[in-house]
């Protein structure tokens, strides 16, 4: 056999050596990076377990504040995704007996969190949101704080594997290539521990970066939830209102906020909060609801300031010639007015998600605090004639006493029967009563100052309270009033709209308010025994019958 030169022979097992250190290094390789593929999941295994609860529990705590099924989404689905979770976790928690102890906790604490939330579901779908108690909150609180506790454990314990395996996966590295070479043999054991503490850092870094983003937003939806409790508390449509233009102006720095509202008659378009003079107050000045865009499209309308090349531009944002956003306070599908938000810098994501969901909360809040507003206005209304009725009157007779009894001031009470009202009923018909009662209304709105209060107290009787007024000169009130009312006519009715007057005033008359319109009563009575259609002042006894004097047109004076 001819021997193999040794160049041959040399270059051979240079060749072999390279061939067995390549083919090394990539079993070496492989097999590292399989252990460390498969420590890196186990740990994401504990981040997909608590992912999935923080969904659940904050998709149940939305329901909870609103009452909107939708945010059950996550609830109803995280069932499947943590049973799925947990059986990824089981193979990868095999062999680890802490890891598995914290598995099984984890599994136990979600079943126990499971059944608090179905019981709060379950009662806040019978008894509205407004029933559910502290007590619950507290101990779904307890739950998850325990489930973050045994999460970290797993963590734990499953980063505590990862790094046995890839100590494992790097000695059989350095035993393989300590036969070959020494130098690779280091310079291999060096570049494994570069790596692993790169990913180490990398996997820290992005761990610091999802628990501030998780802390970002618990604490934005504790605020939220915050909001959600003051604003539903809310006494009055302007106590709502600033409570809007306070979180919108504080969430966005910079922002100016002004609340829209329709007017009563539904008929214009104000601003429901304060507004300084400029392009704004001028472009509402007679603004109808329909002169914003955001109203009228009831969608969100984005102006982009001056000279963006815009062809569709709202009559009132559009004015301003800042950038700003308008978005519609809409409830069971009608637009009740509309949130400005003029702002220098474009609106973010964060930002925007704030403006929503601040809408979204307030904006049935608004109707319902309108609507209750409303309801109020009517039940101290009389439908007929538009005075206030006698509910509205106890309470100013009273206020107006008090302020009288403080500032030593008169108050004077005029008490008005419209004369021989059932023969018009009788002869002319209900309908043409209802037309003098309404008549008589009129005339009072007409003769009586703003400051005074006039009241239908019921069937053809009214009251007229005259702050800061003495007998005497709400007397002479009186006589107008008569000779403006004789002046009336009502249409299919030829007999004239006369009324007796009778006229007391506090204190001379009655220090109180029964004393007071007794008082007024007996001077009613005594124009009544005195033909009609006269002014009668009280006399200045109080608690006796006195005899009433006639007053002379233009001038009533007590007798």
């Amino acid at each position: 056999m001819t021997p193999v030169p040794t160049s041959f022979r040399a270059i051979g097992a240079v060749l072999c050596t390279v061939a067995v250190v390549v083919a090394t290094l990539f079993a070496t390789s492989s097999i590292e990076r399989g252990a460390a593929d498969r420590g890196y999941e186990g740990t994401q295994t504990a981040q997909t377990l608590l992912n999935t609860m923080l969904d659940r529990e904050t998709g149940l705590r939305g329901f909870l504040e609103t009452g909107d099924e939708t945010f059950l989404a996550p609830y109803m689905s995280g069932s499947a995704r943590f049973t799925a979770a947990v059986k990824r976790a089981e193979s990868y928690a095999h062999g680890v007996p802490a890891a598995d102890q914290a598995l099984g906790e984890q599994e136990l604490l979600a079943a126990r969190w499971q059944g608090v939330a179905q019981a709060v579901i379950t009662l806040a779908r019978h008894h509205g949101v407004h029933h559910l108690s502290l007590k619950d909150a507290l101990t779904r609180k307890r739950i998850m704080d325990s489930f973050r506790a045994a999460n970290a454990s797993y963590l734990a314990a499953m980063n505590a594997r990862r790094v046995h395996l890839l100590s494992v996966a790097t000695a059989l590295s350095t035993w393989i290539v300590v036969g070959l070479s020494l130098l690779l043999t280091l310079t291999g054991l060096w570049l494994v521990r570069v790596n692993f503490r790169r990913e180490r850092k990398a996997q820290e870094a992005l761990r610091a970066v999802e628990l501030r983003r998780d802390a970002r937003e618990r604490e934005y939806v504790e605020d939220r939830r915050r909001f959600a409790e003051v604003v539903q508390v809310s006494e009055t449509e302007d106590e709502a209102r600033e409570l809007i233009k306070r979180r919108i102006e504080t969430g966005l720095q910079g922002a100016q906020v002004t609340v829209l509202s329709r007017n009563n008659s539904a008929d214009r378009l104000e601003a429901a909060t304060p507004l300084d003079k400029g392009p704004l107050a001028k472009a509402l000045e007679g603004a109808k609801p329909r002169s914003c865009l955001a109203i009228r499209l009831g969608r969100e309308h984005e102006e982009r300031g001056a000279h963006t090349g815009s062809a569709v531009a709202c009559e009132i944002c559009g004015e301003t010639g800042s950038r700003s956003l308008c978005e519609p306070l809409l409830v069971s599908g009608e637009v009740i007015g509309s949130l400005l938000i003029s702002h220098e810098d474009p609106l973010n994501e964060q930002g925007r998600r704030l403006i929503n969901e601040t809408v979204t909360y307030t904006a049935p809040v608004l109707a319902n605090l309108r609507n209750l507003a409303i309801a109020e206005r009517r039940a101290h209304t009389d439908s007929l004639t538009g005075l206030p009725n006698r509910r509205a009157l106890d309470d100013t007779f009273r206020l107006l006493i008090a302020q009288a009894g403080r500032s030593l001031t008169p108050l004077s009470a005029m008490l008005i029967d419209l004369d021989r009202f059932k023969d018009v009923n009788d002869t002319y018909g209900h309908d043409r009563g209802d037309e003098v009662l309404a008549a008589m209304a009129t005339t009072l709105k007409e003769s009586v100052r703003t400051s005074d209060f006039a009241a239908r107290l019921g069937g053809e009787e009214f009251l007229v309270l005259l702050p800061n007024t003495d007998p005497t000169t709400a007397g002479v009130v009186a006589e107008g009033i008569a000779k403006s009312l004789a002046k009336t006519s009502v249409h299919g009715m030829e007999q004239m709209v006369t009324a007796s007057f009778g006229v007391a005033g506090y204190p001379m008359h009655g220090a109180d308010m029964p004393n007071l319109l007794r008082s007024a009563d007996r001077a009613l009575y005594q124009a009544k025994r005195d033909g009609r259609d006269c002014v009668r002042v009280a006399t200045a006894m109080t608690g006796r019958d006195e005899a009433l004097a006639s007053v002379p047109a233009g001038m009533a004076e007590p007798i």
